[in-house]
């Protein structure tokens, strides 16, 4: 019985060994120039939980440069909720719609 306990263990252990692993080479890497648009509409529901996501990741190092909002019709509450992240993290730009230029 001990014997299939300590396996039991074992495996669990190569198991969680495995994802941590997984985990750490599927984080985005990017470079200190780098710059990630969001676009946001409406009243930008999940706005606060994808900028907190990404001040995560550059907390971790795993991500440097900005994250600009993409202002694709904000509601006046999408843009109160964009102003009170943007006084919270100094990394954060906003910019319209029509100033995102196209490769083409």
């Amino acid at each position: 019985m001990l014997d299939l306990l300590i396996m039991f263990c074992a495996c669990a252990g190569l198991i969680l060994l495995g994802w941590l692993l997984l985990g750490l080479f599927m984080r985005p890497v990017f470079e200190e120039g780098t710059v990630t648009a969001l676009p946001v509409s409406g009243d930008a529901e999940k706005l606060e939980q994808q900028v907190r996501s990404f001040a995560w990741y550059r907390g971790g190092r795993n991500t440097g440069g900005s994250l600009v909002i993409v202002d694709c019709g904000l509601s006046p509450k999408g843009r109160n909720a964009v102003s009170l992240l943007r006084k919270q993290y100094p990394w954060l730009q906003v910019c319209m719609k029509e100033e995102i230029r196209t490769g083409s």
